[in-house]
């Protein structure tokens, strides 16, 4: 059994579908933030598991040289939520639903951009090229925050 020290921690993004913003993010940290012990997942609230990242999304990952290979959606599950030391809403209307659906993760859920300049990450969903890169661009130095975070958990 791992020692709680050198166990992987594990940060979860969330938001309404997973295809857009969560993934950006979940993708974005595994490639640029995480350091070793730490790893980055995503996942919906009302996401239809299975299904891709959306388009704009992977533009603006690739444009950044981040692959999007083998992303599928998934739900939001109390498993799933279980296994995060760190619950990151993209929203505030988010971080309200997590803590609905499962009150044990009150203590260990947070809203992304709440780490810098307050406010939600505004959703891309059906927005051109720009709308999505603007969206990664803006929730980069929250995710390089997060880092920080999750070395005091």
């Amino acid at each position: 059994m791992a020692n709680k020290n050198t166990a992987e921690k594990k940060v979860l993004f969330v938001c309404t579908g997973n295809t857009c913003r969560s993934p950006m993010a979940e993708r974005y940290f595994n490639a640029v933030c995480a350091v070793d012990g730490i790893v980055a997942m995503s996942a919906g609230l009302y996401a239809d598991a299975g299904s891709m990242m959306s388009f704009g999304a992977q533009r603006a990952l690739e444009a950044r040289g981040i692959s999007c290979t083998g992303f599928v959606s998934r739900q939001l599950t109390a498993e799933l939520a279980a296994q995060a030391d760190l619950i990151v809403g993209m929203g505030s209307g988010h971080c309200r639903e997590i803590v609905k659906r499962f009150p044990e993760c009150a203590d260990k859920t947070i809203r992304l951009l709440e780490l810098t300049c307050g406010g939600d990450v505004a959703d891309p969903f059906g927005g051109n090229d720009t709308v999505y890169r603007h969206c990664l661009e803006q929730m980069i130095p929250a995710l390089e925050k997060t880092v920080e975070i999750l070395h005091k958990a």
